[in-house]
């Protein structure tokens, strides 16, 4: 059996543990078992998980800023907010790694603030991904992958991917790499935050909604993926601003397809505090069930199944009535209006992280 390949892409946060994809891999793992026409190979004989890490550019840029706060400042930023702060902030990065504006909100400040930063996080994910493809490619003449992308993630893997597909690529290498040539099979986006820190720039033409980053029939001239699935809890705050609209994307030939190719699915299930979580949405069968057909087939997991497998769910899982409704009133609380921008995600995650606490 040839092994599918399976790119992770991690979220906001520190992500320097070596082990730091295991709940990940976990939460799909434990998806596959509950299936019978899964059941005649584990999800390690089928999948080789390929963890993509890039909290370390992150890492890298803070430690080389923190003394070269004059570079940043002949540069350019996108913020949208005084360059000046921005140049402070950073000029004390070094010192500040214990504290809310490292732990909490660096990587997003960087990433969606300095295209120096946004291309170098880009360009180190591309080389992870097309490496691991070519030798698949050179070992078996080709090559089946999915790739998944969790919060701050999802921007990421859209951006590294819409610049490795895009005409005029800046990333080396990419022209071996169009879209038509090497579609995914599944483009799974979990807490989708890539709208509200895309940049359309005239240097980063990256829509969010254009991109060869959508899915289309196979070898399909600017669609990177057959299946593209989208993930939103209704509580998760940071899925809120500028938000990803599934009623704007994509065109009808996706739409229509049976099954079909674009779908977006938003849940409200509360089985523990975190909703913000990679593993507390794949709980959920309407969101591990798609992933799961788009990634081995649709017959894998019959009709009958499905609805058992909804029939059974409970949006409380194991927590009481009375906790849930109270969990439910504080992260209503915290949800922004879609009308704000980036900005919003460094104090949401202060928010967010208190509620964790209680």
């Amino acid at each position: 059996m040839v092994k599918k390949l399976v790119f992770q892409l991690h979220g906001m946060g520190d992500y320097s543990a070596a082990d730091w994809h295991v709940p990940y891999q976990d939460a799909i793992r434990q998806a596959h078992s509950l299936y019978p026409l899964l059941n005649d190979a584990t999800l390690d004989e089928r999948i080789e998980f390929v963890p993509i890490e890039y909290d370390s550019v992150f890492r890298d840029l803070v430690d080389t800023w923190a003394s070269n706060a004059a570079l940043v400042k002949a540069g350019s930023a996108e913020a949208g907010v005084s360059l000046s702060k921005l140049t402070q902030w950073l000029a004390g990065a070094g010192e500040l790694k214990d504290n809310f504006a490292w732990t909490h909100a660096a990587d997003v400040l960087l990433y969606r603030a300095f295209s120096l930063v946004r291309n170098r996080v880009c360009v180190h994910v591309a080389r992870q991904i097309t490496t691991r493809l070519k030798t698949a490619i050179d070992s078996a003449g080709g090559v089946q992958w999915s790739a998944m992308g969790h919060s701050l993630g999802t921007a990421v893997l859209h951006d590294t991917l819409a610049r490795l597909w895009h005409p005029d690529s800046p990333i080396p290498g990419a022209e071996a790499f169009a879209s038509q040539n090497v579609q995914a099979d599944l483009i799974m986006m979990v807490a989708n935050v890539s709208r509200v820190l895309e940049v359309k720039t005239t240097a980063e033409p990256y829509d969010v909604f254009t991109s060869a980053v959508a899915p289309g029939f196979g070898g399909q001239l600017g669609r990177g993926c057959k299946y593209y699935l989208n993930a939103r809890h209704k509580l998760d705050p940071f899925t809120v601003p500028k938000m990803f609209d599934p009623q704007l994307w994509p065109d009808e030939s996706a739409l229509m397809a049976q099954p079909p190719r674009y779908v977006n699915v938003e849940v409200s299930h509360l089985h523990d505090r975190d909703v913000h979580d990679f593993g507390h949405y794949l709980k959920h069968p309407a969101v591990h069930i798609p992933m799961l057909r788009a990634m081995f087939g649709f017959h894998r997991i019959s009709v009958e199944h499905e609805r058992d497998a909804l029939l059974r769910w409970r949006n409380f899982g194991p927590l009481q009535d009375a906790a849930a409704i109270k969990l439910k009133t504080e992260l209503e609380s915290l949800l922004p209006s879609q009308a704000d921008d980036w900005l919003a995600l460094g104090k949401l995650k202060k928010s967010f992280e208190k509620v964790l606490k209680k």
